[in-house]
C-alpha cells in the first residue's frame, strides 16, 4: 500500500479538534450549558447558548474561537490571528471570546484560558492596520467554573455597569427612609438633607426603570439589579405616598429641595397638586 496517497491525519489538525471538543465537554460539564462546534469555521469554532438556573434557554450566545497547543502555556503564551478574523469578531453583536486549549505536553491534564474581546478592543486593533493580530494569555486567565457569572456579565452594557457600581448605596438608602416611614421616624430626620436625598432615590429608581426597558435580561445578569428591582417594588409606592403626605402637610417644603436638580417629575407633581 501506498501510504503516501493515502488518508493523513495531520497532528495539527487533530490536536484543533480534540481542542474544540474538549472546550465543549468542558463548558457542557462545568457551567452546564449547551456548546455547539460550529461546522463551518468562518472565524468562530464553537457557540455556547447560555441557560438560567432553572434550566432554561435565555437566548443569548457567546461566539467562541479556539486556539489549541499541544505544548503548555508558558511555552507558548500568545496566539497570532489574521485580521480578517478580527474584521468579522468586531461586527459581531454577541460577545466574542478568545480560548487557548494547552495540552501540556500530555504530562498534566489540559488547561483552559480566555480572555473577552470587547468592541473596543477589536476596533483598535482594525485600526492599526496589520496583518495580524496577537494576543497574549497569562495564568490569570484560567478558565474556572467562577468564570460563569463572568461569562454572563459580558451582556451588561457600560451604563449598566456604571449604575450596578450605585447600588449598594442606592439599595441601603431605599431601605433607609422604607423603614423610617413605616415607623413614622422614630428617630426623626437621620440627614441634613432628606428632599435631596429623597429626590435622588426617585430619580435612581427612574433611570433604573429606563435601563430595564432597554435591556430587561439586566434581571438575570446582575444580582444586584434583581435585588434592587425587588425592594423597588415593595418601597417605592409606600416612599412616594409618604412623601406627598410631608408636601401636603407642608412638613417638606420647595426649600427641601433646593439643591435637587434635576427635580424629579413625580416630586414637581406634588407641589404643583398641594399649591
Amino acid at each position: 500500500m501506498d501510504k503516501q496517497n493515502g488518508m493523513t491525519y495531520l497532528e495539527k489538525i487533530a490536536n484543533g479538534n480534540a481542542g474544540e471538543f474538549y472546550f465543549a465537554y468542558w463548558v457542557s460539564n462545568k457551567f452546564v450549558w449547551p456548546c455547539r462546534i460550529l461546522d463551518i469555521d468562518m472565524g468562530l469554532d464553537a457557540q455556547v447558548e447560555i441557560y438560567d438556573d432553572e434550566n432554561n434557554s435565555t437566548g443569548m450566545f457567546i461566539g467562541v474561537q479556539v486556539k489549541t497547543t499541544a505544548k503548555t502555556l508558558a511555552e507558548t503564551p500568545s496566539v497570532s490571528v489574521p485580521i480578517k478574523n478580527v474584521v468579522y469578531w468586531e461586527s459581531i453583536s454577541d460577545p466574542i471570546i478568545l480560548v487557548r486549549v494547552c495540552f501540556n505536553n500530555g504530562n498534566e491534564p489540559p488547561c483552559l484560558y480566555w480572555q473577552h474581546l470587547n468592541k473596543e478592543e477589536l476596533t483598535s486593533h482594525i485600526n492599526n492596520g496589520a496583518d495580524s493580530v496577537s494576543f497574549r494569555f497569562t495564568e490569570e486567565n484560567i478558565l474556572s467554573e467562577e468564570d460563569k457569572i463572568e461569562w454572563i456579565k459580558l451582556f451588561l452594557k457600560p451604563n449598566d455597569l456604571e449604575f450596578i457600581e450605585q447600588i449598594e448605596n442606592i439599595n441601603n438608602n431605599l431601605i433607609n427612609y422604607a423603614e423610617m416611614f413605616k415607623n413614622n421616624f422614630p428617630n426623626g430626620w437621620d440627614s441634613f438633607s432628606p428632599g435631596d436625598e429623597l429626590n435622588d432615590l426617585l430619580n435612581k429608581h427612574d433611570e433604573f426603570q429606563h435601563i430595564i426597558n432597554i435591556n430587561p435580561r439586566i434581571l438575570f445578569l446582575s444580582d444586584e439589579a434583581k435585588e434592587l428591582q425587588e425592594n423597588y417594588d415593595e418601597y417605592i409606592y409606600l416612599i412616594k405616598s409618604k412623601l406627598k403626605m410631608l408636601i401636603d402637610d407642608y412638613i417638606l417644603s420647595s426649600n427641601d429641595f433646593r439643591s435637587s436638580v434635576p427635580l424629579n417629575p413625580f416630586i414637581q407633581s406634588c407641589f404643583r397638586y398641594s399649591i
